[in-house]
């Protein structure tokens, strides 16, 4: 029985194999300026969303479960300074997100200093302004330009 992954980060995907987290916190705010006023409250306007972070938290246990070079893999991600599309298990598209930082401890070593337990978490931001629903209008526009050259515009999902 295959076990379906339930994130990806760009190329990788977060499972037993790899570095499955157990906790995700997903941090959406709304920014509100405020102007002083003389004998009253202050006055307040909504300027639009502030930063949205997600944060993973997670357990290696690599006699069982997860390998150390994962997490070598999203520290490397996260050096290149590239943006990565970060979807979801039922294949919802969360955005596009930075990783911000990757740590670790490590805990219950053998005898050669490897150890048994390593409990990680990372921080992602996004970086696409909203712009993401771009990409969902340019997958339908490039179906419906097959269909239409193909003459099966009405088959097509």
């Amino acid at each position: 029985m295959a076990i379906s992954a339930t994130l990806a980060l760009g190329l990788f995907v977060f499972g037993m194999s790899t570095a499955d987290y157990n906790k995700l916190r997903h941090n959406i705010g709304w920014r509100h300026a405020s102007n002083s006023r003389v004998g009253a409250r202050p006055s307040s306007q909504f300027v639009g969303p502030d930063a949205e972070t997600v944060e993973l938290n997670g357990i290696l246990l690599p006699e069982v479960t997860g390998n150390l070079s994962s997490l070598d893999t999203l520290r490397y991600m996260a050096s290149t300074g590239q943006s990565w599309l970060l979807l979801d298990g039922t294949g919802s598209l969360l955005g596009t997100y930075v990783i911000e930082n990757v740590g670790h401890d490590r805990q219950h070593f053998f005898q050669d200093g490897a150890p048994r337990r390593v409990d990680f978490d990372m921080r992602l931001r996004r970086v696409d302004h909203d712009s993401i629903d771009q990409i969902g209008n340019v997958v339908q526009s490039g179906r419906a330009a097959i269909g239409a050259a193909s003459g099966l515009a009405g088959m097509i999902l």
